[in-house]
């Protein structure tokens, strides 16, 4: 780090040979071409690591320092899923297909439970047997059109 004599410091105004030398200390720290650096030899990167392909760099905050770490994030293969949208179960990233008919016609069988934070579109054609309970979360996005023989409600 290059060492700058100030006003503010010293207390009295710089004479022309403290500012000569401010310029040449300035001069002298300059990085001028990283080129033939290694990232090891900057500021706050940790000299130990030995980066691998598909690293990064990030923040180690409880050591202030840079280091190498894998990326946290990857997407599934793409190939043969044009069209798909990218959706996970909390733990693995996968494709899935865009359901082009909003309203999906379904039957509850046995008692049910539907997922909290999700959505439910039902259509015409979806049957709640009799005697099935169907659990609807406080947090569920739930969108169902009602029929009745011939009509809808």
């Amino acid at each position: 780090m290059a060492t700058i004599v100030t006003r503010a410091g010293k207390g009295s105004p710089l004479t022309n040979t403290e500012v000569d030398a401010n310029f040449t200390n300035l001069n002298d720290d300059k990085l001028e071409d990283i080129t033939g650096e290694s990232i090891k030899d900057l500021s706050d990167v940790n000299s130990g690591m030995t980066p691998t392909d598909g690293q990064l760099l990030t923040w180690d905050n409880a050591n202030t320092r840079w280091s190498a770490a894998d990326a946290p994030v990857s997407l599934p293969d793409q190939t043969g899923n044009s069209g798909k949208y990218l959706t996970t179960d909390g733990t693995t990233a996968s494709w899935a297909s865009v359901t082009t008919n909003r309203y999906e016609t379904i039957t509850v069988s046995a008692n049910r439970t539907l997922d909290a934070n999700a959505e439910y579109f039902a259509g015409s054609g979806t049957t709640i047997n009799d005697g099935v309970t169907l659990t609807i979360p406080d947090s569920t996005l739930l969108d169902i059109k009602l029929y009745q023989v011939g009509k809808a409600l």
